[in-house]
């Protein structure tokens, strides 16, 4: 009898554990789903992220990383939007996420941080270490809170012709024609024609309610060199299909914001190329 008890007592026990490791083993596989995705940085330190200083994080489920952000040490440009695809990996050890990997043509990182808050399109985290290069950059700061909203990319939305309709830059007749493979052309309405700027062409990325937009000219100013940057804008959509792209104050503001109007080349006037 004594034996009996003992024995039940015992495979109660071992059927507690195997019941708790399971649902153990359940959470964290439930936590590393959610976990993946796209995801926009949108706070820092619960101070609004301007577009320029914005980042994307890609988590796929075989734990590689892509990470896009403006880099200001691309070769031949000024700063660029870059998504650096799948050059990196993430693991969750419980509630410490790591993030690893090359994410600028000079720079490794590395990033532990401690996962605050995870729920279907938020995720926020307190970043404990924080290395590039074997540089550690927290040596000077004290943990720092992120926070991000899932998103989706916005290809979609922006592919086809764009005719500039209004701007505080006061020349209008201005063009862009995204493409899906992230390059766009610029068009200058000219005596009647729409002329393909070739020399204006550049690159673009969308996600969410962020759009960045790579560039060699000054887009509005033929007459002024300017150096090859980025601008990156948030927007929203008006009824009548238009998209609204602000562009929030800070150190890269070139243009405000301006009003993009979806449209077709107008009849009676041919695309001609600029030579």
């Amino acid at each position: 009898m004594v034996f009996d008890a003992v024995m039940k007592k015992g495979y109660t026990l071992l059927f507690l554990a195997i019941f708790v490791l399971a649902f153990s083993s359940c959470h964290k596989q439930e936590e590393k789903s959610r976990l993946t995705g796209l995801w926009l940085l949108c706070q820092s330190e619960d101070e609004p992220v301007s577009p320029y200083h914005s980042m994307v994080l890609e988590l796929y489920p075989d734990g590689e990383l892509t990470v896009a952000q403006v880099s200001e040490n691309d070769p031949g440009f000024s700063s660029k939007w870059i998504e650096y695809h799948k050059t990196g990996s993430w693991r969750l050890k419980g509630q410490r996420l790591t993030l690893k990997g090359r994410f600028n043509h000079t720079n490794l990182l590395t990033a532990e941080a401690r996962l605050n808050r995870l729920e279907d399109d938020t995720l926020v985290y307190t970043v404990k270490k924080y290395k590039t290069s074997q540089i550690d950059q927290m040596s000077w700061r004290k943990p720092f809170q992120r926070k991000f909203i899932r998103v989706s990319r916005s290809d979609s939305l922006f592919i086809g012709s764009w005719e500039v309709v209004s701007s505080i830059v006061p020349q209008l007749g201005y063009r862009f024609v995204f493409k899906d493979d992230h390059t766009y052309e610029f068009y200058q309405q000219l005596d009647g024609n729409w002329h393909n700027l070739k020399d204006y062409q550049g690159s673009w990325y969308a996600y969410g309610n962020l759009v960045c937009i790579n560039h060699h000219f000054d887009l509005f100013n033929s007459d002024r060199f300017y150096e090859p940057t980025v601008q990156c804008y948030y927007f929203h959509w008006e009824p009548g299909d238009e998209a609204t792209i602000h562009l929030l104050p800070d150190d890269n503001d070139q243009l405000g914001d301006f009003r993009l109007k979806r449209c077709d080349t107008p009849a009676g006037q041919p695309i001609t190329k600029s030579e």
